[in-house]
């Protein structure tokens, strides 16, 4: 596929810079989460919120306003990593945590923007069976809370039992559209990305 139009809530997305489309509610992952490595896992968390313009002042000057907002920042944070399962570990340092909950940061710092468009790239890659596990109890309760949960990942077991709907691309060609409880079974599929037909 090269070409097309994607747009949310009416607005179109293609050519605007990365932090307006976050402003109208579309927050993504990466493959490989890029995070700070010596702050902590709240702080971390906390840093993805959004601040106004108007606010920048108090930062600066670090008014009451801004202590009390920094306060409800950190206090939600916390809830969001309870939330992704990093309760225990909120008070540790990013490089003092493994992988998988590094990718569990990366997910709760997309989830403190508030999207409503949440874009996962290979969100199971590395990740053990128990953390697969984990990550698709999570990404089912976000869908069941209304979020739209997008992802992209080749772990077919995984896609199957998360998603609702497949689209699967070969080289850029569609080969399935779907319910993601069939993907596997399609022939198509099955050649292009298990080797059997």
């Amino acid at each position: 596929m090269r070409s097309g139009t994607i747009t949310l809530n009416g607005e179109r997305l293609s050519g605007l810079a990365s932090w307006k489309r976050a402003r109208l509610g579309l927050a993504r992952t990466f493959q490989t989460p890029k995070l700070p490595k010596d702050v902590l896992v709240v702080e971390a968390i906390a840093a993805a919120a959004f601040r106004s313009k108007s606010i920048l002042l108090a930062t600066m000057f670090r008014t009451t306003a801004w202590r009390r907002l920094e306060a409800a920042e950190l206090a939600r944070a916390h809830a969001i990593a309870k939330i992704v399962g990093l309760g225990d570990v909120t008070l540790k340092r990013i490089d003092e945590i493994a992988a998988g909950q590094q990718r569990l940061v990366d997910i709760a710092r997309a989830i403190m923007t508030r999207p409503k468009v949440l874009l996962l790239d290979e969100p199971a890659a590395g990740l053990s069976d128990a953390e697969v596990a984990q990550l698709r109890q999570l990404l089912l309760r976000l869908g069941q809370s209304g979020l739209t949960v997008v992802l992209i990942d080749h772990n077919l077991p995984f896609v199957s039992t998360t998603c609702e709907r497949a689209i699967v691309l070969d080289a850029g060609v569609l080969i399935y559209e779907g319910r993601a409880d069939c993907v596997a079974d399609d022939p198509a599929v099955r050649e292009a990305y298990v080797g059997i037909s």
